[in-house]
């Protein structure tokens, strides 16, 4: 707990590796104890992957934190899609939400409902990081409900190049974070990194439409994947929570760091101890959204 920026992170608590039914109290209990210390002063709430976070949890969050802004919850399998609509309505400060894909939502009637909720109770929501796959249905029900998002990060996500297309429509999107993604150029193709997809013509186009598009200041990418560890895991299929990549972030705002750090955006250091500098492509966008090194 970082009383400084009324912060709780959990990230380094975890549930057994294999998921039972007969868990104590334990993490309910200290949830009840932390909110009731801070008074419900708590803005930024950090879970780990394998933390089995139950209705009863949130519910505990929606009442003791109605002023949360940022909220990392990679696993939602069970929770249930009430519990969570009606937290939603509670945190109408929320600005950024770390959520898994789609398949990770069991027993939800449609994912779309919870983003409608968002939009609709949390009008200061600009911040999305996704984990997992970022499906076509994902990507089309973002479109529709987050046209406004500011930040948007697919770090280690997998994808099609149709998915990625969508986010040209996000027109107020600033900052993009593409690294270590993998791509299908369509649904029955192989995955391959985002560098080698742009080298194809369907993938130059994608390329010249984000970049024009979009008024980015930060575009980011993995340029390299031969050299790059990140891009290696994904390729090879080793991506799993127990690395710790979910805590990395190169979009500052959304990157954990070191495992007991927390901080408002406006702190956060940034960390990229994984992955030499070169191998990420860091592009700055000018005024006329032409890309400063004159890529494609």
């Amino acid at each position: 707990m970082a009383s400084s920026d009324s912060s709780l992170s959990l990230q380094l608590l975890r549930s057994n590796f294999i998921r039972v039914n007969t868990r104590a109290q334990g993490l309910s209990e200290a949830l009840r104890m932390v909110i009731a210390c801070v008074h419900g002063n708590i803005t930024s709430i950090i879970f780990h992957p394998h933390l089995c976070i139950k209705d009863e949890d949130v519910n505990l969050i929606a009442k003791g934190c109605p002023h949360l802004k940022r909220l990392v919850l990679p696993c939602w399998n069970l929770i249930s899609e009430v519990t969570m609509r009606n937290a939603i309505k509670g945190w109408t400060e929320l600005e950024s939400m770390t959520m898994p894909e789609f398949s990770q939502w069991p027993g939800y009637s449609d994912p779309t409902f919870i983003m409608l909720d968002i939009r609709e109770y949390c009008k200061s929501f600009s911040t999305l990081k996704v984990i997992g796959c970022y499906t076509e249905h994902f990507a089309a029900t973002a479109l529709l409900v987050f046209r406004r998002l500011k930040v948007l990060s697919l770090r280690c996500c997998k994808t099609t190049l149709k998915a990625i297309l969508s986010i040209v429509g996000m027109r107020h999107l600033e900052v993009l974070n593409l690294s270590h993604t993998l791509v299908q150029l369509d649904e029955v193709s192989e995955a391959m990194p985002l560098s080698n997809v742009f080298e194809t013509m369907d993938g130059q186009i994608a390329f010249k439409l984000l970049s024009s598009k979009l008024n980015l200041r930060s575009f980011l990418y993995c340029q390299n994947f031969v050299s790059c560890s990140e891009c290696r895991r994904m390729m090879d299929d080793h991506m799993t929570h127990e690395d710790e990549s979910w805590r990395n972030d190169e979009v500052d705002s959304l990157d954990l760091g070191e495992y007991n750090h927390i901080a408002n955006e406006g702190a956060m250091k940034r960390i990229v101890e994984s992955w030499p500098n070169d191998e990420v492509e860091y592009l700055q966008l000018g005024e006329d959204n032409r890309i400063a090194d004159g890529h494609f």
